[in-house]
């Protein structure tokens, strides 16, 4: 047995998804066996040329789209494979049963969400006049393909077979499938060295069949080396980004555009160099608009050009199954410091109360029949927002077109309306209809709309299923303003979107919008995923497995995240931990425990913006490791978990000088409080920031600025309201609350 095999699991493994379950039953060197049970629904029927017809489209999430072809369930699942080689697949076992006289609805194909699915009427193709069942095979094999350091291949199956002339359809109830590997013929996509399943631990947790559990991992782990890409101009800024990343424990590296090169094949070859000699690299940020950093096209398709992102983190075989989880910071300078202040406020200290445990689904009335297990759009975000609900979420919006009762109301959603429930907090979005440029169609939602939002501190995931809301190649789409909004120099919008660079088809975007939901929702507890990045492209890689070939690659392509893919979502209310540590210790010393409430809390040591060590709090302590130190500067303590606010302390080294958590409330103090006509701020170690008063709507009701060298800032309230409020004292390197009374 070969060390390959060692690592997978000779057990039952089952995998349930979309009505059906795939169970491992045998693994050697050259060959893999598997069943797949079919659970069998009672057929519904939509009338066709005034006869019933079987749609199965209303029965199984996932169906066959040969345009004019039967439309029948497709059911697929990957397998890890060696390095090398060339699979093959026998069926063991095929026992059917016959059903006669039935009619099957044929496939409306693969449509475009610019095109309502009920304009597009059902047509009997060629296959209808052949005596042969459809498909053809019952087993399919797609190209094997490579993500990260593993090698897979995605096997389809299909349970149903027709044969049109004599209207009988077939039915697999249980299935034996044998995939034998080949070493002496040479496959597609093989491998130059064996499997290494420490680093797949980070991506592919579920992915393949045959995974064992070795594959299992903690949610830490997901999060690996991050490298950035921005042109000279930014790097200043982009580095206060940066060192924070390093503070909470993610080993960061910048390069920039004068480097790597403008073009983007050039920057293809830097990040593939890059991550050969950086096998812990898993994120990728581009800093940039497009005439920065070029999104990358496959060349044309229906006169559109397909603009891919994920395309610098493709970096092994031909497949389109990533190796780096890729996102970009699209603007110009002033325009990412926001994107910078708002991902950094998101993650160190979140605005109060409970809006990142509420949803919002924006959704046309289209699709019956159609979209992801025959549902309508609207069907389709309830059954999402369910599914949050089911989880813990507080409030689910609804903005349907049409009257859906629950929570949409009557008629048709407006802006106006939108927006008022974005004022008021929402940590996710789900559009799912029609768009534009810069348009939700259902709502008329603008990119006016977002410049108008005032969500301080309130900041959604937004995830567009619709054509062209991230079409930034040729202008400023919804997506890249919903990131670069601000009001009176403080961050509104989202803090990422994801969106279609094209025209987007119809349901495979739906499976990985579901299947990000289900992420969020932690349907898995074996499986978690909590990086917005390692969301977003698991989810898509699950949509890949289940439409192999053209129809799910296109949309891995073209579909763009806009926002950092490190940064972990809020979906619980944030709580505080209590962190406590030594004050000072030798220079000599090469480790320091750190006691927190919270287990599993990740404790990360830096010095002077370079990364040290890191390491899990475990029965309310993490002891950190790290090399002798060469300098006495201070040691910052950062302890990050997804939703609890981030701690930072300081420890003095030796007789250096004493050390103060970045940007800590002791740089600054506020008095009086409560206060009447006057507020005054006194500094000690920064400068060059922005003051604003806030009232309990999000308003900014007073702005003023401070340059270096100031002391002593007095604050007029003339005019100001008796009530409460937020002072927000702000930089590009921090943003700090603090409440005010004003009598």
């Amino acid at each position: 047995m070969n060390k390959f095999l060692l690592f997978l699991s000779f057990s039952l493994i089952c995998i349930f998804a979309n009505g059906q379950s795939f169970q491992l039953l045998s693994n050697d060197d050259s060959e893999i066996v598997f069943e797949h049970h079919l659970d069998v629904k009672a057929f519904k029927h939509q009338l066709f040329h005034t006869k019933k017809h079987i749609d199965f489209s209303q029965m199984y999430e996932i169906t066959t789209s040969e345009i004019s072809a039967p439309q029948l369930p497709r059911m697929s699942v990957s397998i890890a494979l060696p390095a090398r080689g060339k699979p093959q697949i026998q069926i063991l076992y095929d026992s059917f049963v016959e059903i006669q006289n039935v009619e099957v609805l044929p496939s409306k194909g693969n449509l475009k969400r610019n095109v309502d699915p009920q304009t597009i009427l059902c047509v009997y193709g060629d296959v209808y006049g052949v005596n042969e069942f459809y498909p053809s095979q019952i087993a399919q094999l797609a190209t094997p393909f490579i993500s990260r350091d593993m090698r897979g291949v995605t096997v389809s199956v299909f349970p149903y077979q027709y044969n049109p002339v004599t209207k009988t359809l077939r039915v697999y109830e249980n299935l034996r499938i044998k995939l034998i590997n080949d070493v002496s013929l040479t496959g597609e996509n093989e491998m130059r060295t064996l499997p290494s399943f420490v680093l797949t631990k980070k991506m592919n947790r579920n992915l393949f069949l045959n995974g064992s559990d070795v594959l299992k991992y903690t949610p830490k782990e997901e999060t690996g080396e991050l490298l950035i890409i921005c042109p000279p101009e930014m790097d200043s800024i982009v580095k206060i980004f940066a060192n924070w990343k390093i503070q909470k424990g993610i080993k960061t590296k910048i390069v920039l555009t004068s480097e790597t090169g403008n073009g983007a094949t050039n920057i293809k070859d830097y990040v593939s160099n890059y991550y050969a000699e950086n096998g812990d690299l898993v994120h990728l940020l581009l800093v940039g608009d497009h005439d920065v950093i070029p999104a990358y096209t496959y060349g044309e398709s229906i006169g559109e050009q397909l603009w891919s992102d994920s395309y610098y983190g493709q970096l092994t075989g031909s497949d389109f199954y990533p190796e780096l989880l890729v996102g970009r910071f699209s603007g110009n300078l002033q325009e990412v410091n926001t994107m910078i202040q708002r991902t950094i406020e998101y993650e160190k200290n979140p605005v109060e109360g409970n809006w990142m445990q509420k949803t919002m689904g924006i959704a046309s009335g289209e699709g019956a029949g159609f979209g992801l297990n025959g549902l309508a759009d609207w069907e389709h975000s309830r059954e999402m927002g369910n599914t949050l609900i089911f989880a813990g979420y507080v409030d689910a919006y609804e903005f349907y077109e049409g009257s859906r009762g629950g929570n949409d109301a009557n008629g048709n959603p407006t802006a106006s309306m939108v927006s008022a429930a974005l004022n008021d907090g929402v940590g996710l979005l789900n559009y799912t209809g029609h768009g534009d440029l810069n348009l939700f169609v259902t709502s008329s939602f603008t990119s006016t709309s977002v410049s108008d939002l005032n969500n301080h501190g309130k900041y959604p995931w937004v995830i567009s299923v619709a054509c062209n809301n991230g079409t930034f190649p040729y202008g400023t789409c919804i997506s890249e303003k919903w990131l670069r909004a601000s009001k009176n120099g403080t961050p509104t919008g989202a803090i990422a979107a994801s969106a279609s660079s094209i025209l987007m088809a119809w349901t495979q975007p739906m499976k990985t919008q579901k299947e990000i939901t289900n992420f969020i929702a932690n349907s898995d507890l074996s499986n978690p995923k909590i990086s917005l990045g390692g969301i977003f492209y698991n989810a898509q890689m699950k949509m890949l497995e289940q439409y192999p070939g053209s129809d799910g690659n296109e949309v891995m392509q073209t579909w763009i995240f806009f926002g950092d893919p490190t940064v972990e979502i809020r979906n619980e209310e944030t709580r505080s931990m209590l962190v406590s540590h030594v004050s000072q210790i030798n220079q000599g010393e090469t480790s320091i425990s750190v006691y927190c409430d919270v287990e599993n809390t990740l404790i990360s040591i830096s010095q002077e913006n370079i990364f040290l060590g890191k390491g899990n709090v475990v029965g309310g302590s993490a002891t950190i490791n790290f090399p002798t130190l060469s300098t006495n500067l201070p040691l910052i303590v950062t302890a990050t978990k997804q939703n609890f606010k981030a701690y930072q302390g300081a420890i003095q080294v030796g007789n250096g000088p004493l050390g103060t958590a970045p940007n800590s409330k002791s740089d600054f103090h506020i008095f009086p409080n409560p206060a009447n006509k006057n507020v005054n701020v006194i500094f000690k170690s920064i400068s060059n920031c922005q003051i604003d008063i806030v009232d309990a709507t999000g308003k900014i009701v007073k702005t003023q600025q401070f340059e270096a060298g100031t002391v002593n800032e007095s604050i007029s309230l003339e005019g100001i309201s008796e009530g409460m409020y937020q002072l927000v004292i702000s930089n590009p390197e921090m943003r700090f609350v603090e409440k005010l009374v004003v009598e």
